[in-house]
């Protein structure tokens, strides 16, 4: 895998989806495709991290 871009996911709340916000550079849709499932599958982790760091807003 390279660093030639990113993908912006936002993080799904009260049990909706995740989804995909931008996709910058050359970010290949097969990376796209398993990065929208690694957050998915981590959605709750990272959410409760998140609130941890900012607060729950």
């Amino acid at each position: 895998m390279t660093t030639d871009g990113e993908v912006l996911i936002l993080l799904g709340l009260d049990g909706e989806a995740v989804e995909i916000r931008e996709i910058r550079g050359g970010v290949k849709n097969g990376d796209v495709v398993r990065a929208v499932e690694v957050v998915s599958r981590n959605n709750d982790s990272l959410l409760e991290w998140w609130r941890e760091i900012h607060g729950d807003c």
